[in-house]
């Protein structure tokens, strides 16, 4: 039944995907934080115990900051953000590890180009960060920009700036097209043709359920 979804090519792939996160699937460990929201402080008892316990040292990446429980219920959102960010530079700095953290942008600058002031609620995530940076859709700024318009595009064009980089240059910005019905981002100067290419090239449309519904193929 589950195999009547797609075709043959469409249900390789999948078995190939699966055989690919085979390899590293075991090192992959998610808490989900969905039901009981952790603290910061939780977050950092985690990694304490999995360095104490396999000697790994691992890539932390939390999803997303404003949505962590706060370390104080009375504080502001502001203060709580900012004990957020100071711990998880702790942790960094700790182990000499990458700390990943996705954080939302101040609703005011959603149609503007990013930049330090888009990041919402604390100025201690420019200050604490040694990598900032910021992804928009192309175009953002410009008078005839609409963003739900630029949402309704399959795929979407989005640009990734460098707002900051402590050891290196900043400035630059990464073009990519993104597939929201895969989550996926493609390198724009990878992918020969452009948009154009892109936008024309076979895709499937599934269901919440993953059933096909429209293929090209």
């Amino acid at each position: 039944k589950w195999k009547q979804r797609y075709n043959k090519a469409q249900y390789a792939n999948v078995m190939q995907s699966f055989k690919e996160y085979g390899d590293f699937y075991s090192d992959v460990i998610i808490h989900d934080g969905s039901e009981a929201r952790p603290t910061i402080y939780d977050i950092s008892k985690t990694v304490n115990s999995y360095v104490a316990r396999t000697g790994n040292k691992p890539v932390v990446i939390i999803d997303y900051l404003q949505i962590l429980k706060p370390t104080n219920d009375r504080g502001t959102d502001k203060a709580n953000v900012t004990t957020s960010v100071n711990e998880m530079k702790k942790i960094a700095t700790r182990y000499h590890i990458p700390v990943i953290v996705i954080s939302s942008f101040n609703r005011l600058n959603y149609n503007s180009p990013v930049s330090m002031e888009a990041f919402k609620e604390s100025g201690d995530i420019e200050y604490s960060t040694d990598v900032l940076i910021g992804l928009q859709l192309s175009g953002v700024g410009q008078e005839d920009f609409d963003v739900n318009e630029a949402k309704k595009q399959t795929p979407r064009e989005v640009e990734a700036v460098i707002l900051k980089n402590r050891n290196g240059a900043t400035g630059d910005t990464l073009h990519y097209a993104y597939y929201s019905m895969f989550n996926k981002f493609l390198d724009m100067d990878d992918a020969e043709g452009g948009t154009e290419k892109l936008t024309t090239a076979p895709h499937t449309q599934v269901d919440d359920e993953g059933r096909v519904f429209n293929s090209e193929e």
